[in-house]
């Protein structure tokens, strides 16, 4: 790789989200698709100019001049103007104020992680479903290409072109008009959902061989962490949920053996816990829970039970009755069959195993529920806890038709058959995050 292309694959992803804010401030978020065009022109023009001659002192300041100008003959031409007349604002389309709208917009002082962040508040509050908005965030706030972010994914590139340009269609009819300082209660929450979304979908990742290096999670968390920077004293929420992103990756090397099979939370090498991420989780769970909006957080609780684990030396010395109580919170903060599904576990694991049944009972009843393998195979691992085998048999029978997979499944049965030879007592790592 020469030079030019180095600089470039160094700064693209922070230069690539900053002149695609600056250009939607510009053209509108329904000329998102000529949008794109003019930073990728940009960028191909960079490697090309870079190459034959010399890298310019400033790179950040050479793209966004080049965009500006870009952007300038573009709108311009009269074959573009015809097509976007439509949907171009009415101050681009005169040539008496293109110059002074272009202008203002480049010539601002703009914060590239302000405009990361504006970008995805933009995404979050799209309501795109998840399957359209991970690869969209991938694409234009992370500044993945289209092969990496279906490796990431774990789909073809051709899917995930189809979910990039169904993103795209929806966005165009989602105005690009968000402010960082105005935050309502329900942008916020949106913002943590699309990051827990990211975090989650790489940490499940992690499990199949052919996975990126974690680099979902990681974004996830840096995206996290810098809106936790920037809104520190007043953002509810972001203080647990990098206390809780940290807390998940200090115990990322011991999740799964090589072939991507989840290891017991019992079986796991703890040393490999000592790590930065615990310490700035901890240090981060204590700030959260000084500030009294937190309170209201269910990241805070879901890190809390992360905590509770780090800290055990061994997995017999778990504090099951808090972690039991931690969700037992949650619950109550944000209520969720899957917060009951891993409260009745923890409750199996407190000696309260009828009450855990009874629970899980209950919940495969319920309508969201009884379709859904998660409940089939709590139902057999308590009752594999308990010694009961042909209850759990039948219900791991169950947890396979209801879509459980293979590694999942292989999991499980090895739970099983630990648990119903040795009555000891493990813990599942398809609930309680392992």
């Amino acid at each position: 790789m020469d030079q030019a292309a180095l600089i470039i694959s160094g700064i693209y992803k922070t230069e690539h989200s900053r002149l695609i804010a600056i250009l939607l401030r510009v053209l509108g978020s329904a000329n998102l698709d000529l949008v794109e065009d003019i930073v990728q022109d940009s960028f191909e023009q960079a490697l090309r100019s870079w190459s034959s001659s010399s890298v310019p002192e400033n790179p950040s300041a050479w793209l966004a001049l080049t965009a500006k100008n870009k952007a300038y003959d573009m709108l311009r031409s009269s074959k573009v103007r015809a097509r976007y007349a439509q949907s171009l604002p009415t101050a681009i389309l005169s040539n008496w104020t293109l110059p002074t709208k272009l202008e203002t917009e480049f010539g601002y002082p703009n914060n590239v992680e302000d405009e990361q962040l504006t970008l995805l508040l933009w995404l979050s509050c799209s309501k795109l479903k998840a399957a359209y908005l991970l690869p969209i965030i991938l694409k234009i706030v992370c500044g993945m290409s289209v092969s990496a972010i279906a490796r990431a994914l774990l789909i073809s590139e051709h899917n995930t072109k189809k979910r990039i340009n169904r993103a795209r269609s929806q966005l165009k009819k989602h105005s690009f008009t968000q402010d960082l300082l105005l935050l309502t209660a329900n942008q916020i929450c949106s913002l943590h959902r699309a990051l827990y979304l990211l975090f989650n979908e790489g940490l499940n990742i992690q499990q199949h061989p052919a996975k990126e290096a974690n680099i979902m999670s990681i974004e996830a968390l840096n995206l996290a962490d810098m809106l936790l920077k920037k809104h520190r004293d007043w953002l509810t929420g972001s203080h647990s949920l990098v206390a809780l992103m940290h807390l998940y990756l200090a115990r990322q090397k011991s999740r799964c053996d090589d072939n991507g099979i989840l290891i017991p939370l019992n079986l796991q090498d703890r040393t490999l816990w000592k790590n930065k991420h615990t310490m700035l989780g901890t240090a981060e769970l204590s700030h959260a829970l000084e500030v009294k909006g937190e309170l209201d957080s269910p990241y805070l609780y879901e890190a809390l039970i992360a905590h509770e684990h780090l800290r055990a030396s061994d997995f017999m010395k778990t504090d099951w009755p808090a972690i039991e109580l931690h969700y037992r919170t949650w619950l109550r903060v944000s209520p969720s069959p899957m917060v009951e599904i891993n409260l009745a576990i923890s409750m199996a694991h407190s000696n309260k195993t009828e009450e855990a049944l009874t629970k899980l009972l209950d919940l495969s009843s319920n309508s969201y529920c009884k379709d859904s393998y998660q409940v089939y195979a709590a139902l057999s691992y308590v009752n594999g806890l308990d010694g009961r085998s042909e209850h759990a048999q039948h219900y791991f029978n169950e947890a396979e038709r209801a879509g459980m997979n293979e590694k999942e499944l292989l999991g499980l049965k090895r739970q099983l058959e630990r648990s119903l030879k040795t009555q000891s007592i493990e813990t599942s790592p398809l609930f309680i995050r392992t």
